[in-house]
């Protein structure tokens, strides 16, 4: 099964989370703002899943959501309606001009990429980024619960865990790493 086909699968299941996640990115988020002075007018939540994220930052400034998974732009635009949501496979780009948002962000997308697929994306995030590009993803020690649960799931988590910090030169100059909890962190890059 394929990374997309499994999220078109658990859609419903993960909708269930939605009110859960929103708690967890407002608090998050709260974070980020109150230790880095941006200036943001617009942003891509690339993989967005059911749009959580893309909720939490719209009441901040206009954020469109994408995601490869119909499933899933199915359940954020029925848990968020007014909000601008698009289908797209990341493997093929961004569907963007240069220079469109602000601030290109994903959340726990790239360690399910392969190390090649990461690099691409992260390429086409810095293409599409007028000013910053986030990244909120796992960062050191490795937890046996999710370690079990991202086996299952078949991504890259182990190689993104013991490599990521070395593939970020490769494509950005600056990371700023904020931690989030014991398990997650931003990855801010310029």
């Amino acid at each position: 099964m394929k990374h997309v086909e499994l999220f078109d699968l658990i859609a419903p299941f993960y909708a269930l989370f939605y009110t859960y996640q929103r708690k967890g990115y407002k608090k998050s988020l709260d974070l980020l703002f109150e230790t880095h002075d941006f200036n943001f007018e617009s942003a891509l939540d690339v993989g967005c899943g059911t749009g959580a994220l893309t909720a939490e930052l719209s009441k901040r400034f206009p954020t469109t959501g994408l995601d490869g998974a119909k499933n899933m732009i199915h359940q954020a635009q029925r848990l968020s309606p007014s909000l601008t949501f698009v289908h797209n496979d990341v493997s093929h780009g961004l569907p963007c001009e240069d220079d469109s948002f602000d601030l290109v962000i994903s959340s726990f997308v790239l360690h399910g990429l392969s190390e090649l697929q990461r690099l691409e994306l992260l390429k086409e995030m810095k293409r599409v980024s007028r000013k910053t590009v986030i990244l909120i993803d796992y960062h050191e020690g490795k937890h046996p619960l999710i370690s079990l649960i991202e086996w299952i799931e078949h991504g890259d988590y182990f190689r993104f865990m013991d490599h990521f910090k070395e593939e970020i030169p490769m494509v950005f100059d600056r990371v700023s790493i904020l931690k989030t909890n014991s398990q997650s962190a931003f990855y801010i890059l310029s």
